[in-house]
């Protein structure tokens, strides 16, 4: 190997090795980092962190270092500090200017190349500075590596840069307009907003940089480019697809809900010219919602120039058949890439890795993901999450159900919405029946949301298939006589309860016979098991008035969205608003009783919710609204649901929706703004715009709080998978484990850690170090309430 040559990265093909130089691998990840951030208007400050972001590894330590590790000698990763020396060399070269634009771009640049492999804090729980930190950290061989650097890059390479940072100050300056513009048009003209969408800015940036740089590193050591493909014309002929299959799918009008189903779609469609901007889709359980923005979705995409649509579901039961239903109506399905924990892809290298980078980088025209997985793009510290952020620019992004945004971090959903909109030109559609007033809280979506649909109520009437009544407070025993009573009455009856402990006691009290049969769902049930079980209810639903013999289902909230069921009566134990209006939306779904049902709303009497406080802030909302019942007339009124939300924000305390962080005496939103807690004992403050505690926030961020395991459990084919996990082939081949690994997806159960330390100490569940994974034994599965605490008896439930 060339000694003049200082390596990034060694690879061996064939028995042959090669070296990919520094500059050879900075240049091209400063080409695709600028282009990642084309669109959004940050091209020269992409370019330049991608090409100083390795700068600290032309040095004879790093080049020691990764030689070792190419013959397979034993090295410390990390061992060997190269990124230091970027944010060094761009703090002391550019910072000290009076061009602020300017300062705050080199600041946004260091920041990057200081993170490409994990964020750090700019000033951290102790006050100290990380980037003051990098400016005087010893033992990095700085001088050596900027020496190195000089003689290895061109003077007319050199020229091109500096006149590019030049241009990074228009950039920010472009940015910066636009924060500002974004603070005066809110209601409260917080200052320490513009600091919270300046730390977006940082992470899109940061975003670029490491996805341009995992890209590069691959395709060096695979010896292949891995292409992106953008297709100017996609939408073009996805809409003609579409359209063709919808015409189709509208051949009976004859029913009125189909025919307000078809209006409701061709508005969706119309709709599309609308600029880009944040946008409410609220029109009935129902009524089409999934197909109607996917319409809307595509014309919009082919009108504006979008890069991709992005579907986000709340819940990983739903998930798999919307994207179904959205891969049916693709000309090519392949195209829709789903991300979630659920995705089982077959024992195929070359599609594993291919699906391993489209979910790194999301670089697909339409994606399917949840709710946790698009916030943790936004505010996770993970790398991984934080490499598909700049793909959310100039997209589509539908939040489905968008009620389910955990409370105590609208704030961050607030403003990440506003960032998307007005900073990186996408559009946001939030869709629900019961449209959350996201205007009503301390940091609201700015300049308000937006109907896309201005609907006549006459569309609507046949989606009125059910009324609210209010049944007052009950006990167990009480709860459990008022299904008996109901039942007798109806041919069918669905129960949703706020707990699995709820739903498992009244499902054990309400047996099955010669006249009724009872079913059980809940997410004690696998994927898999859930499935048949609603198969089981729909078979059992479609005999029910014909063979006399009822059917009831004691269920939690996993049967309330997107789940394609029909009751003839509903009981709800009482939550959220929001939540009683899912409910309501399994109950005479598609109008077949030519009536109005009825949701029964029940108050649970002491329920033990203490621990459940977003559930038990709703129940006191609701109770609210119950209380003025009178004043509404229909309790599924936008009126009833707009002072619901009033009432449920106006409980909150002032920092809660900030994602306040009560042992640290903070929030993630002050942490990535103005970080007050923490600045106080840091004496470099001032010299720098950024303060944020990046590092801190992403590791304390997550979207649901609870602590819970996947534990593989043996119902049906799952006893088959966990049989050949205790094999000897298993052992020892890694690869096969890992492939049952994956084929286990639909075989799992989330339990929190102290009900997995509960059945451990029943000898009732096995952990396998080596593969992470834990494995139930069948005692400890019920093949009617699924993963139990204490084992059963067979057919216990019956």
């Amino acid at each position: 190997m060339n000694s003049n040559v200082f390596p990034a990265h060694i690879r061996t093909i064939n028995g042959i090795k090669d070296a990919q130089s520094v500059f050879e691998h900075s240049e091209n990840v400063a080409n695709y980092s600028c282009d990642n951030l084309r669109d959004l208007g940050m091209p020269n400050m992409a370019y330049i962190a991608g090409f100083f972001h390795d700068i600290g590894k032309y040095t004879d330590g790093f080049r020691e270092y990764i030689e070792k590790a190419s013959k397979g000698e034993p090295v410390v990763r990390g061992s060997v500090n190269h990124t230091f020396a970027g944010v060094r060399y761009l703090i002391s070269k550019y910072h000290n200017c009076e061009d602020m634009c300017l300062k705050v771009a080199i600041e946004l640049i260091a920041y990057a190349v200081g993170s490409h492999h994990g964020l750090f804090d700019v000033i951290d729980g102790n006050g100290k500075h990380g980037i003051e930190h990098r400016l005087c950290k010893d033992g990095i061989a700085y001088d050596e590596a900027i020496d190195n650097a000089k003689n290895s890059i061109s003077e007319r390479i050199v020229s091109d840069i500096e006149e590019m940072i030049g241009k990074t100050a228009g950039e920010m300056h472009s940015k910066i307009t636009l924060i500002n513009d974004l603070i005066k048009s809110g209601s409260n003209k917080d200052s320490t907003e513009a600091l919270f969408y300046i730390s977006l800015l940082a992470r899109m940036l940061l975003s670029a940089l490491i996805d341009a740089d995992r890209r590069d590193t691959a395709e060096f050591m695979e010896d292949k480019l891995n292409i992106i493909n953008e297709d100017e014309k996609y939408w073009d002929g996805n809409i003609r697809f579409f359209e063709e299959k919808l015409q189709k799918s509208f051949v009976d009008h004859k029913t009125p809900i189909n025919k307000s189903r078809s209006v409701l779609s061709d508005l969706c469609k119309d709709a599309a010219a609308n600029p880009s901007g944040i946008y409410r889709l609220n029109i009935p359980t129902g009524a089409g919602k999934t197909l109607d923005s996917l319409r809307y979705a595509l014309h919009h995409a082919n009108i504006y120039g979008k890069k991709r649509i992005i579907y986000v579901m709340p819940l990983l039961a739903i998930i798999e058949q919307n994207a179904a239903i959205i891969r049916a109506f693709i000309k090519d399905g392949n195209a829709v890439l789903e991300h979630h924990s659920n995705v089982v892809m077959d024992n195929d290298d070359e599609c594993l890795e291919k699906y391993s980078l489209l979910i790194e980088n999301w670089n697909s025209p339409i994606i399917v993901t949840t709710l946790v997985q698009l916030l943790n793009t936004l505010f996770s510290g993970k790398t991984s999450s934080i490499r598909r952020m700049h793909s959310l620019a100039n997209s589509i992004i539908i939040f489905d159900e968008v009620q389910t945004v955990p409370n105590r971090m609208l704030t961050l959903f607030n403003l990440a919405c506003n960032f998307l909109d007005k900073v990186c030109n996408s559009t946001i559609l939030l869709c629900s029946a019961t449209q959350p007033s996201l205007d009503k809280v301390k940091h609201p979506i700015h300049g308000g949301v937006k109907d896309l649909l201005q609907i006549n109520q006459r569309i609507l009437e046949p989606f009125n298939r059910v009324k609210l009544v209010n049944a007052g407070a009950m006990g167990h025993e009480e709860i459990v006589e008022f299904i008996n009573e109901k039942i007798v009455t109806v041919d069918s009856l669905l129960v949703v309860c706020n707990t699995k402990k709820e739903a498992q006691q009244i499902f054990k009290d309400i047996r099955c016979d010669n006249q009724k049969d009872v079913f059980h769902i809940s997410a004690g049930l696998c994927k898999e098991h859930r499935i048949n079980v609603l198969t089981d209810i729909n078979k059992a639903l479609k005999n029910a008035g014909k063979s006399g013999k009822k059917v009831i289902c004691i269920s939690t909230q996993v049967v309330e969205a997107g789940v394609d069921i029909s009751f003839a009566c509903v009981i709800r134990l009482q939550a959220g608003m929001d939540s009683i209006v899912q409910s309501a939306g399994r109950c005479n779904r598609h109008g077949e009783l030519n009536k109005l049902a009825t949701t029964y709303i029940i108050d649970y009497k002491n329920e033990p919710l203490s621990k459940l406080t977003e559930i038990q802030g709703g129940k006191m909302a609701t109770h609210a609204v119950l209380k003025k019942e009178s004043t509404f007339g229909n309790l599924l009124s936008d009126k009833a649901i707009n002072y619901y939300y009033e009432s449920l924000y106006s409980n909150f305390t002032i920092d809660y929706p900030d994602y306040n962080l009560k042992d640290v005496g903070t929030s993630i939103y002050e942490l990535l703004s103005d970080n007050k807690h923490n600045i106080q004992g840091c004496n470099e403050v001032n010299k720098y715009y950024l303060r944020q505690s990046f590092k801190e926030a992403g590791d304390k961020f997550n979207v649901f709080d609870s602590d819970t395991l996947e534990v593989i459990v043996p119902y049906k084919n799952g006893q088959n998978i966990i049989a050949e996990l205790c094999s000897e082939r298993a052992k020892n081949d890694l690869g096969y484990a890992r492939s049952l690994i994956r084929k286990a997806a639909g075989y799992t159960v989330s339990l929190y850690h102290y009900q997995v330390e509960k059945i451990k100490s029943n000898n009732g569940i096995k952990y396998f170090r080596d593969l992470g994974i834990y494995i139930l034994n069948p005692e400890f599965y019920d093949k009617r309430i699924g993963a139990v605490i204490e084992a059963v008896e067979p057919d216990a439930y019956y």
